[in-house]
C-alpha cells in the first residue's frame, strides 16, 4: 500500500515551489504545452538555435511540429521572444514580403500591424531581403534578410491540444499488465477490470481488497503523455462506486497529487450510480507523466471503480 505522508507532502510542496521559481526564471509556465515548449499568453513556443535553416526550411519544420514560425502581434510577445536570442542568436520569425515588396505578412496570413524594425530597416538591401529575423545584437530588433541564408528559428502553436482517451478502455492501447492496483478483492476482481465501460466476465470493475483510504488504481501510459482529463464509473453489476477521489502522477520517481492553490490534494467528485461516466477536465492542472493513480477517498458500499485517462494526441 502506498500513501503520501505529511513528510512526503511537504517534499512535494517544496518541489513545486522550486519548479515554479525555475519555470518563471525561464519564462515558462505549465499550461497544456507539450514537453519542451514554453507557455506565454495562451500560446506555446519553442526555439531551435541549431541546426540552422533557410526561412522555408524553418517554416516546414514548424509546420511539422504542428505550428508555424512565430507571429508577433504586440509588444508583450516581442519582448518575450527577444529572450530566445540570448544576445547571440539570429532567429527567424514568421513574416515575409515575398509576394509584394513592402507588404509584410505573417505566416498565419494576417497583415503586420505591430513591428519593431531596427533603425533604417527594412531596407531590402540589393532587392533581395524578403524574410524577417530577430537580430542578436543591441535591443534585438527586427531586420529583413535574404530568405536563403541560414538561421535558427522560433515556432509557435496554440496551447490547446486535441484531447483523446489514452485507451484504458481498449486492451490494444493499454494492456492488462499496465493496469495495477494496491489490492484486489478476489481473483475475479482484478485491476484490469477497472477499464471504463468494462462488462467482461467476473465483476464489472476493479474492487479494492480493503475498504480503507490509501487504496489506489494505477494506469501506466507507456510513455510520457500530457494528461488533460480523467473519467470514472462505478461497478456495472453491483451498487458500488467511488464518490470522491484524489489524483496522483509520477515525475522523476516521485509521486505528486493534483493540488489546490494552497498545495493541499484536490478532491475530485466521483460517481453516484453504477454506469454514469463522470469526466473532469484538468484545465490548468494538466501534467506530463507515464503513471496516473486514482486514490479513492469516499465510496458507496465498496471501493469499486472503472476509469479512463485523457491526454494530448
Amino acid at each position: 500500500m502506498m500513501a503520501l505522508s505529511l513528510k512526503s507532502s511537504m517534499a512535494v510542496f517544496l518541489g513545486l515551489i522550486v519548479l515554479f521559481i525555475s519555470a518563471q526564471c525561464n519564462g515558462q509556465e505549465f499550461h497544456n504545452c507539450e514537453p519542451g515548449w514554453d507557455y506565454f499568453n495562451d500560446k506555446c513556443y519553442v526555439s531551435y538555435k541549431f541546426p540552422i535553416y533557410t526561412y522555408n526550411e524553418a517554416r516546414k519544420m514548424c509546420i511539422a511540429f504542428g505550428g508555424t514560425l512565430a507571429v508577433v502581434n504586440n509588444v508583450e510577445e516581442d519582448l518575450y521572444l527577444k529572450g530566445y536570442t540570448e544576445g547571440k542568436y539570429n532567429l527567424w520569425l514568421g513574416a515575409n514580403d515575398i509576394e509584394s515588396e513592402g507588404e509584410w505578412k505573417w505566416e498565419d496570413g494576417t497583415s503586420m500591424t505591430y513591428s519593431n524594425w531596427a533603425e533604417a530597416q527594412p531596407d531590402d538591401y540589393q532587392t533581395g531581403e524578403d524574410c524577417l529575423h530577430i537580430l542578436n545584437t543591441g535591443s534585438q530588433q527586427w531586420n529583413d534578410v535574404p530568405c536563403d541564408i541560414h538561421r535558427g528559428y522560433l515556432c509557435e502553436k496554440e496551447r490547446f491540444c486535441r484531447v483523446v482517451p489514452v485507451g484504458v478502455e481498449s486492451k490494444e492501447d493499454v494492456p492488462d499488465s499496465h493496469i495495477t492496483a494496491s489490492s484486489d478483492w478476489a481473483t475475479d476482481h482484478m485491476s484490469y477490470q477497472g477499464r471504463l465501460n468494462y462488462v467482461g466476465t467476473g465483476s464489472q470493475s476493479w474492487c479494492a481488497g480493503k475498504k480503507e483510504v490509501g487504496q489506489w488504481l494505477q494506469i501506466f501510459l507507456g510513455r510520457d503523455r500530457r494528461v488533460t482529463g480523467v473519467a470514472t464509473q462505478g461497478r456495472g453489476d453491483d451498487g458500488q462506486w467511488v464518490t470522491t477521489y484524489r489524483l496522483a502522477y509520477k515525475v522523476d520517481g516521485a509521486w505528486h497529487y493534483v493540488s489546490n492553490a494552497d498545495y493541499s490534494p484536490k478532491a475530485f467528485q466521483g460517481n453516484s450510480d453504477r454506469n454514469t461516466v463522470v469526466y473532469h477536465d484538468l484545465e490548468d492542472d494538466a501534467f506530463t507523466t507515464q503513471y496516473v493513480r486514482f486514490y479513492p477517498m469516499t465510496w458507496h458500499d465498496h471501493v469499486s471503480m472503472r476509469v479512463e485517462v485523457y491526454a494530448c494526441q
